[in-house]
């Protein structure tokens, strides 16, 4: 009877082992927040609401371009660049009454992490998550104007690609919305234009399954802009200075059944500058350069990477 409980525990001893043993090391685990590129999916996550509204500032900039221009619809190609995250994105987008502007914007997502404890990097590419949405340009005087901006991402994305026991998103794995408001103001008899923004971005609870979860809650965005511009004939140069808050997202755990922190919160501050130029009046390009001024990591991280400058690019046609 002793010698059968011993071979008993024995064979329990190492199932349980090779239960643990494919657990960490056969299936991927979600990223650590302070492996490098952690923090670009974080900021970035797998659409370009955040992109469009706090960094290229597409979504005040665009109505007013197609104003100006008394155009009615635009189409264009648009590249986020930095280290690990690489977003081409197909902004398209339809005017009524040159004040109301709907929108839809299909990105491609390139994207590396690497991890602090192998020294390995995982790569994945893919579709990420289609954004749609409209915005709304209100004149106040000819001088003031407000512009509405809403928007639902849908998860078109990949949430859980893996690679090198990684899992690199392409997708949020469930819808999310957005607002943003803005005001502008031109200087009278000037070319000179102030604008200010600021974002909400709520995230849905996606179900996203793993070897040990089944659910994330990823946390909301919220953020705030302030910039200037000034126009020379075909050419317009601008700075800004964006804020963004990204809250922590929690992931639910299967064997613990209950919510667990995943240490991704970021609060970031970033100066933009960067050029238009116009093509008779039928094409823009648009670069700009984005210089991180300010970064604080989740207080229970303590080894970060630093995050550098990254870069972006647009071509648009207007019709």
């Amino acid at each position: 009877m002793a010698k059968s409980n011993y071979y008993s525990l024995v064979f329990f001893t190492i199932a349980l082992v090779c239960f643990l043993f494919s657990g960490t090391y056969l299936h991927a685990q979600y990223f650590e927040a302070d492996n490098e590129g952690a923090s670009e999916v974080t900021m970035y996550k797998a659409d370009t609401v955040v992109i469009d509204s706090m960094i290229t500032n597409d979504v005040v900039l665009m109505p007013h371009d197609l104003a100006e221009l008394g155009k009615t619809t635009s189409v264009g190609i648009a590249t986020h660049y930095s280290d690990y995250t690489k977003i081409y994105s197909i902004p398209l987008s339809y005017t009524l009454w040159s004040k109301l502007k709907f929108e839809c914007v299909i990105p491609y997502i390139d994207r590396e992490i690497k991890n602090k404890w192998s020294n390995t990097t995982g790569k994945a590419h893919g579709m990420g998550d289609i954004k749609v949405g409209a915005a709304y340009l209100y004149p106040f005087t000819p001088s003031l104007d407000s512009i509405t901006s809403v928007a639902v991402t849908f998860p078109t994305g990949d949430p859980k690609k893996e690679d090198e026991m990684l899992i690199i998103p392409l997708g949020n794995g469930s819808r999310s919305y957005s607002i943003n408001q803005s005001f502008s103001y031109i200087l009278p008899q000037t070319s000179l234009r102030f604008y200010g923004s600021v974002l909400a971005v709520l995230y849905e609870t996606a179900s996203i399954e793993t070897f040990s979860s089944d659910k994330i809650d990823r946390g909301n965005v919220y953020g705030a802009l302030f910039g200037f511009e000034y126009a020379w004939d075909s050419i317009k140069g601008f700075v800004r200075i964006n804020y963004i808050d990204i809250q922590e997202s929690k992931l639910h755990d299967t064997g613990l059944l209950q919510w667990t922190e995943m240490n991704d919160s970021l609060k970031t501050s970033d100066i933009i500058v960067g050029a238009l130029y116009r093509i008779y009046s039928v094409i823009a390009l648009k670069a700009s350069v984005s210089i991180p001024v300010y970064t604080k990591y989740d207080e229970d991280l303590t080894d970060t990477p630093d995050r550098k400058w990254y870069a972006n690019f647009s071509v648009t046609s207007f019709f």
